[in-house]
C-alpha cells in the first residue's frame, strides 16, 4: 500500500499540496454520499507549525466564527446541537434527535467513556514526559453497529514527546497524531475544521503537561473530496491563487483557568445570551485570554446575526480585541458578505 506524505506550515500551504494531488492522482470511487476522488493508499498530513490554523482561501470561504467556536465547544466536552447551530444551522442535519450529537469529539474525549481522557493524558505526560501511553479514544466499539447520522471519522489521538533526530533530549515539545478512518479534504482535514479543533486539543494537553506544541500529524485511511461539491473544481483549477498566508498570526490556548472560564462562557450562552453579549466584557471575570477573546467574538457574531449590523460587528472585532488571527479572519469573512450584498443590490 502506498503512503502519501505532505508537510506544510499551515492549512493554506497544505491545500496547495493536497488539492493538486487529488486532482492528478485521485481515484474515482463510489460512496454513500456520492461519487468521490480518493487518494490511493494512506495519507499523512504533517502540520509543522500547527498554531497556524486559519484558512484564508476565499474559495473555501470557511466561517471562522463557527470554526473557532466549535473548537471551544469541543474543549468544553459538549455535545449539544443548540450552540453549533447558532453559527451553522446545517449542523442539525447530523443529529439523530435534534438535541445532541452521537460522536461529538470533545464529549467522547472528556465524558463519554466515564473518564476525562485529556486530563489523564496530561497526568501521564507530567509523570513521564517520554511515555508512549498518552492515548485517547474517540471511536467506540458500539459505533460498529449503531444506526446514526453521526459516526466518528477521527478515531484516536496519541500524544508523544518530539523525537526528531538531533533534537536535545531535554527539549519538551509535544507531537500529536490523529488517526482517521475517512476524511473529506475540503470540509475536514486539509482546509476544513479538523486541524483547528485538534490543534486546540493539542495546545490544551501540551500546555497542561508543560510542553511546547510541536508538529501535528493527521493520518487518514481515506482522504477524499466529493465531486458534487462545487468547491472541488474551483480548488482543483488553481488552488494557489486562493491563499494568502499570515505567518505572524497564532492561535494561543493556555491550560490555566480554561475549563472554569469555558464553563462561565457557555453558561452565558445557555441561560441568557442577549444579556451576556450586552454586558461589559471586562466584567465577566474571565482570566483565560482565549475565553476573553471568544466572548468578544460571540458579541460580534450576535450583533451580525441577530442585530443585522455588519458594520457594528466589524467595529467590535477591530476595536475591542488586540490583533488576533481569528478576529481578523472574522472581519475578512464579514467584509466578503457585505461586499456580496452590495453587489447584489447593484445588479
Amino acid at each position: 500500500m502506498s503512503c502519501n506524505y505532505y508537510k506544510a506550515t499551515s492549512l493554506d500551504k497544505m491545500g496547495n499540496q493536497v488539492y493538486p494531488a487529488l486532482r492528478d492522482k485521485g481515484v474515482h470511487t463510489p460512496s454513500r454520499n456520492g461519487a468521490a476522488l480518493k487518494l490511493p493508499g494512506i495519507s499523512v498530513c504533517k502540520f509543522k507549525y500547527p498554531l497556524e490554523t486559519v484558512c484564508s482561501s476565499t474559495v473555501r470561504n470557511i466561517n471562522p466564527f463557527f470554526t473557532i467556536m466549535e473548537a471551544a465547544w469541543m474543549l468544553a466536552g459538549r455535545r449539544d446541537v443548540k450552540f453549533l447551530t447558532f453559527f451553522n444551522k446545517r449542523m442539525a442535519d447530523y443529529s439523530d434527535d435534534g438535541e445532541t450529537f452521537n460522536a461529538a469529539y470533545g464529549y467522547r474525549l472528556r465524558k463519554h467513556f466515564g473518564v476525562d481522557q485529556l486530563k489523564e493524558a496530561i497526568d501521564i505526560l507530567k509523570a513521564d514526559p517520554d511515555s508512549r501511553q498518552a492515548v485517547c479514544q474517540i471511536w467506540d466499539a458500539t459505533d460498529l453497529t449503531s444506526l446514526t447520522k453521526d459516526k466518528a471519522c477521527n478515531t484516536q489521538i496519541i500524544f508523544q514527546r518530539n523525537m526528531t533526530p538531533g533534537s536535545p533530549l531535554e527539549t519538551k515539545k509535544l507531537d500529536m497524531f490523529v488517526y482517521n478512518r475517512s476524511n473529506d479534504a475540503i470540509w475536514g482535514g486539509v482546509t476544513g475544521t479538523n486541524p483547528v479543533h485538534f490543534n486546540a486539543i493539542h495546545q490544551y494537553v501540551a500546555d497542561g503537561a508543560g510542553f511546547a506544541t510541536n508538529s501535528m500529524y493527521m493520518v487518514s485511511c481515506n482522504l477524499h473530496t466529493y465531486l458534487e461539491n462545487p468547491k472541488t473544481e474551483q480548488l482543483f483549477s488553481d488552488p494557489s491563487s486562493s491563499y494568502k498566508h499570515h505567518s505572524h498570526l497564532r492561535t494561543l490556548i493556555k491550560y490555566e483557568k480554561l475549563d472554569s472560564d469555558l464553563c462561565r462562557f457557555f453558561m452565558g450562552f445557555d441561560y441568557c445570551l442577549e444579556n451576556f453579549v450586552k454586558m461589559d466584557m471586562s466584567k465577566l471575570n474571565l482570566t483565560n485570554e482565549f475565553c476573553i477573546r471568544l466572548s468578544h467574538m460571540l458579541k460580534a457574531y450576535y450583533v451580525y446575526k441577530v442585530g443585522k449590523d455588519i458594520d457594528k460587528a466589524i467595529r467590535i472585532l477591530q476595536e475591542e480585541l488586540p490583533p488576533y488571527e481569528w478576529s481578523e479572519a472574522c472581519v475578512r469573512w464579514l467584509e466578503r458578505i457585505k461586499t456580496a450584498r452590495l453587489n447584489k443590490k447593484v445588479s
